[in-house]
């Protein structure tokens, strides 16, 4: 039996879904996350507790996959909704942390490497057929998130009535943001053509288990810790450039919200420059690898796994092919590098998918909100930046056929950043 007395019960979520409640005594400590019938912010909404089964199972399996970067769960009460899990102490908000300018030893080589794991061993080169039909079923139920992601990423940045003058929020009426929503959303179709390709691709393909909201207040790091992934109720089944292109475009926000006219960010600008090449190179470095480097392996009926994406079969495909034509290419593998050349190209367009909703939607974060403070109506700088990061965006869908490296990447971010025609 517990003594009520002695525990300390705490409410410290400061998201908008769920209750967060840290509960304490003098020997141990836990988090005890709760799904109500309806959202932490607006009780009038409401949205199904079923959320945190799918967070609960989510995490589970990413635990198995690379169980350091997850934290412990202790216990689970579908009927309550209840989920116990560690308390991750003394790690803080990966976003609070870069908005400090705390520079985390390879926060960058961790995230990449841990998407390529996840995504690898919940997709077609890992898995059964009947293992990967078997997860695409299990995971179709979190319908009302998948729908919720669909409504304020795709869709509502983009309705024309929401830039009717009346109506629109005073930081929409700014000159730098409306020039920006005439040409690229009321005068011309061309991005939003581009946008709809990404949204029938979110949709359609289900090429691995997503965490499905992976930015960088659902990390929590630490220097000399593994960092934790958490809240991860938003999880689907998904395009593999999904979760790697949200993660890296927070990192590009917070890299714009630190401003060039202070001489004491450019060293933070150049960590974080370093931390997006990690992220996409280690991710692509890693995917590859476990493609190469997997064994043949054995189903829960002991049946081998084989199939067309065995990496013997097409190297010794393709090595028979060059005896005869030496012209061909001198890739041993050239799928994978063709599939990832494909993940890379998706992750350029959700990051301009994100950026976009990030700062003409509904979720605002708070490396740009914060800049308010600093802003007046002859220097306001969080617009400033808000544009900057609109022109990445809008870039990085229609020019995404262009961009073919993280240096291409981190070179376009750096020369708008610098621009300032703003």
């Amino acid at each position: 039996d517990i003594d009520d007395n002695n525990w300390d019960i705490k409410e410290i979520g400061d998201g908008n879904i769920n209750f967060v409640y840290l509960v304490k005594n003098c020997e141990n400590s836990v988090i005890i996350k709760q799904a109500r019938s309806y959202i932490r912010i607006v009780e009038s909404i409401r949205l199904s507790q079923c959320r945190l089964y799918y967070e609960y199972k989510s995490l589970e399996e990413f635990k198995k996959i690379k169980s350091e970067n997850i934290p412990d769960l202790y216990y689970f009460n579908q009927d309550n909704a209840i989920l116990i899990m560690e308390y991750i102490n003394p790690h803080i908000i990966l976003r609070n942390g870069l908005i400090e300018q705390v520079e985390y030893k390879d926060i960058g080589k961790e995230i990449g490497i841990f998407v390529a794991n996840t995504c690898y061993k919940t997709s077609d080169f890992f898995l059964s057929s009947q293992e990967k039909r078997k997860l695409i079923m299990d995971y179709a139920g979190n319908v009302e998130l998948h729908c919720t992601t669909e409504q304020v990423t795709f869709i509502e940045p983009l309705l024309a009535e929401r830039y009717d003058y009346k109506t629109m929020n005073s930081y929409e009426k700014h000159p730098l943001i409306l020039d920006w929503i005439k040409i690229h959303l009321l005068d011309s179709n061309v991005l939003k053509i581009k946008i709809n390709h990404l949204f029938f691709l979110f949709r359609s393909s289900l090429q691995s288990l997503l965490h499905g909201d992976l930015h960088t207040g659902s990390i929590m790091s630490l220097n000399g810790f593994h960092s934790k992934i958490i809240d991860s109720e938003f999880c689907m089944m998904g395009p593999i450039g999904y979760d790697i292109g949200c993660i890296v475009s927070h990192f590009i926000i917070n890299f714009c919200s630190h401003l060039n006219t202070d001489i004491n960010n450019s060293s933070y600008k150049s960590y974080l420059k370093q931390q997006i090449q990690h992220i996409f190179n280690y991710f692509l470095s890693e995917f590859a690898d476990l493609y190469h480097n997997q064994e043949s392996k054995l189903t829960s009926d002991n049946t081998v796994v084989l199939s067309i994406f065995d990496p013997s079969l097409i190297s010794s495909n393709n090595n028979n092919n060059n005896n005869n034509n030496s012209s061909n290419n001198d890739d041993p593998d050239p799928f994978i590098k063709e599939f990832l050349a494909s993940v890379f190209k998706d992750a350029l367009g959700f990051i301009g998918i994100e950026i976009i909703r990030r700062i003409i939607g509904v979720a605002h974060v708070n490396d740009i909100e914060r800049l308010k403070s600093i802003s007046t109506d002859d220097d306001n700088v969080k617009v400033i930046v808000e544009r900057k990061l609109l022109d990445i965006a809008s870039h990085f869908i229609l020019k995404s056929d262009d961009l073919k490296t993280s240096d291409e990447v981190v070179s376009y971010i750096e020369s708008v950043d610098n621009l300032s025609l703003y």
